[in-house]
């Protein structure tokens, strides 16, 4: 689904997907199932870049070190303060600290996303932003510059 709903809007910068060995040693080391739709995404993509400012976490060859998945949502909940809870998944900063994070407290196969303001306190640390990970993805694609698909 994520596919065709890129397909699109095909003005994105791709990696070249994960494979199933790299997304199960990341949901290891994080403890956490990926959701249906953000698997997909790593298997498909690995990593997306809609513009210098908008580069999403990714896993697999050819995603930037600085955008990988796992070590950037380690870096998260243990070294950054506030701690990013366990079950939000980050996957896009905002260039303030912020992270858009897909929310693992409902189960379902494309969850939806939150803001998590890493100024605003615990209580009051997130956003409902939008109701599914696919949406948020067609809604970047939207906004991005025009310029097609390139794979390495």
């Amino acid at each position: 689904m994520i596919e065709t709903l890129l397909a699109a809007f095909p003005y994105v910068k791709a990696a070249i997907g994960a494979t199933p060995t790299e997304v199960a040693d990341s949901e290891k080391l994080l403890g956490i199932h990926f959701p249906d739709s953000f698997r997909r995404y790593l298997t498909s993509f690995g990593y997306l870049s809609f513009s210098d400012d908008c580069e999403l976490y990714g896993l697999g060859q050819g995603v930037p070190k600085y955008f990988d998945l796992t070590r950037r949502t380690i870096e998260e909940r243990t070294i950054l303060l506030p701690n990013i809870p366990t079950y939000f998944l980050p996957f896009l900063n905002d260039g303030s600290g912020n992270h858009f994070c897909v929310d693992l407290r409902r189960e379902t196969p494309d969850p939806p996303v939150v803001l998590w303001h890493h100024e605003a306190g615990t209580d009051r640390s997130s956003n409902f932003v939008i109701e599914s990970f696919s949406k948020f993805l067609v809604e970047l694609a939207k906004q991005a510059p025009n310029r097609r698909l390139e794979r390495p």
